[in-house]
C-alpha cells in the first residue's frame, strides 16, 4: 500500500511530465494556442459509455451560438467517469488536497465556427474546491458529487451521487475487450474521443471556449454495463451504450477560457 510520501512522489512526477505532451502536436486539427497554458491533469482509468440520441431532445441544452454537431443524423452523449490526478495551475506542484480527485461527466459534442469541441451538460466531482473554481474560471456546469471508481484488471466501475441532488445517480462498470490504439482517422471513434476544447457559458449565456491538448487517446474497445441511470434519460438514452472505450492514462494541458469565435 502507497503511504503519502509515495502518493506526493507519484504526483510530482506526474506534474514533471504532463509538459512534455506539448512535443506530440501533429495530430492536432488546428495549431496549439498561443500563451502558456494555465492548468495540467493527469487522467487515469477513463471510461467512456456513448449513445446516439435523437438531436432534438439535445438542442435545448446547449446555448445560442453553439451548434449541436451530428455523426450520421444522430447527437451522440458520453458519460466519462475518470480519476484526476496531479491537478495544478501552471507552475505549481500538485500537492494541495484538490490536487486529486473522482470525475464523472455527461457530455456532447458541439462547435462555434470551425472549432468542434464538447459540450458539458454536467460535471460530477469529489472536490467541492475543484468545482468551485471551475465553475467560477472555466464556466462549466460543475455539481459536487460522492464518486467511488474501482479498477481490477480489465474492468473499470463506477459509482456517483450528487450531493445535493441525490436522486441524480449513475452507477456501471466497462471491460476492455480489445488492445489500446489511437482512433482510425475519419472513425466515429475519433469523431468522439479527439476533440480539443470544451464550450461554457456565463451566467449571460455568453460562450466561453477552453482549448485543451493531449496526445492522440489511446483507447481500447470496451463492453458497458449501466446498473443504475437518473443522469442520462432527460436526454432521450436508452438501453446500454453503443459504444465504449477505456484509457489507462492521458496528461492534459488546458488554456484559459476566451470568448467562442475569438482566435
Amino acid at each position: 500500500m502507497n503511504g503519502p510520501l509515495d502518493t506526493a512522489r507519484g504526483a510530482l512526477a506526474m506534474g514533471r511530465e504532463q509538459p512534455r505532451v506539448l512535443r506530440q502536436a501533429a495530430h492536432r486539427p488546428w495549431p496549439l494556442p498561443r500563451g502558456p497554458w494555465v492548468l495540467a491533469q493527469t487522467w487515469l482509468d477513463t471510461a467512456f459509455l456513448h449513445w446516439p440520441v435523437d438531436p432534438e431532445r439535445l438542442r435545448p441544452a446547449l446555448p445560442p451560438g453553439l451548434t449541436l454537431e451530428t455523426w450520421r443524423d444522430a447527437a451522440w452523449v458520453t458519460v466519462t467517469p475518470l480519476a484526476i490526478r496531479a491537478s495544478r495551475p501552471r507552475l505549481v506542484p500538485p500537492l494541495l488536497p484538490s490536487s486529486a480527485f473522482p470525475e464523472l461527466n455527461l457530455r456532447t459534442y458541439a462547435r462555434v465556427g470551425d472549432r468542434p469541441g464538447i459540450w458539458f451538460v454536467s460535471l460530477d466531482a469529489g472536490s467541492p474546491a475543484s468545482v468551485a473554481a471551475a465553475r467560477t474560471l472555466f464556466h462549466l456546469p460543475y455539481f459536487t458529487a460522492r464518486i467511488a471508481l474501482g479498477r481490477a484488471g480489465d474492468e473499470a466501475r463506477v459509482r456517483a451521487r450528487r450531493a445535493a441532488r441525490p436522486w441524480v445517480a449513475f452507477s456501471a462498470r466497462a471491460r476492455a475487450d480489445g488492445p489500446a490504439a489511437p482512433p482510425a482517422p475519419g472513425s466515429l471513434d475519433e469523431w468522439l474521443l479527439e476533440r480539443y476544447c470544451c464550450y461554457g457559458a456565463d451566467r449571460r449565456g455568453g460562450v466561453w471556449r477552453t482549448d485543451i491538448h493531449h496526445p492522440p487517446w489511446p483507447a481500447r474497445p470496451a463492453t458497458a454495463v449501466v446498473e443504475h441511470d437518473t443522469l442520462t434519460p432527460p436526454l432521450g438514452v436508452a438501453g446500454p451504450p453503443a459504444l465504449a472505450h477505456l484509457a489507462d492514462r492521458q496528461d492534459v494541458l488546458f488554456w484559459p477560457p476566451r470568448r467562442a469565435g475569438h482566435r
